[in-house]
């Protein structure tokens, strides 16, 4: 790949990363407001999918670091739908109070682990290869939960903003199955395609969100 296709999956992880933030600060001020113990998880998510988008970003600017930050980009964006994911599961039901809270925990603990296995044993982690379709199938099966869970609530949503967002998940989804026909057979379009949705996706979220919070004031 050359310096100017390097640069531009740089900026491309870097504009990811800026949307995951305004999602992840949208989704904080709706916690704010609502207070509920679950929505915790939205804003953690959208945090790791940020440093994920981050890292994969570093990897092209790093070929140095290829490995250990592709290792660290994949695990990000996997916890990171896994946040989201968790967070639709705990709204089902107010019965889960404080185990909410404690799921969470355990969920940001192992991450902590994992990122710190990753720094440390830099030359003893097995290649991202072997693992990173298994991770891309993980994230389409979370997105899928998602968009299951959202899909019956959309037409009760007054301000279209449930459409929106199901929108967003979609795109997001279909973008997780680009970069995993990718990773199959290396292809050009599928890669662009990956990094073209994902981008739309984070955009669609974000600008909703935003919006959304607007009108509750």
């Amino acid at each position: 790949m050359g310096t100017f296709g390097s640069l531009i999956l740089l900026a491309s992880g870097l504009v990811s990363a800026t949307f995951a933030l305004v999602v992840a600060g949208s989704t904080l001020k709706l916690f704010r407001v609502v207070r509920r113990d679950y929505l915790l998880g939205l804003p953690i998510g959208f945090s790791f999918l940020a440093l994920g988008y981050l890292s994969s970003s570093a990897s092209y600017a790093l070929p140095a670091l290829t490995d250990p930050l592709t290792w660290l980009a994949l695990l990000c964006q996997s916890y990171g739908f896994a946040f989201v994911a968790v967070t639709y599961l705990l709204k089902k039901s107010s019965r889960w109070g404080s185990a909410a809270e404690w799921l969470v925990s355990i969920m940001l603990i192992l991450a902590v682990i994992a990122a710190t296995v990753i720094v440390v044993q830099i030359e003893r982690i097995p290649s991202y290869q072997a693992f990173d379709e298994a991770l891309s199938i993980t994230n389409i099966f979370l997105l899928a939960y998602i968009l299951i869970d959202l899909y019956p609530r959309v037409g009760a949503d007054r301000h279209g903003i449930g459409t929106a967002i199901l929108a967003s998940y979609a795109v997001l989804a279909v973008s997780q199955y680009s970069y995993l026909l990718w990773r199959l057979d290396g292809g050009f379009w599928s890669f662009s395609m990956a990094h073209l949705l994902e981008f739309i996706g984070l955009a669609v979220l974000a600008v909703n969100l935003v919006q959304g919070l607007q009108r509750r004031r």
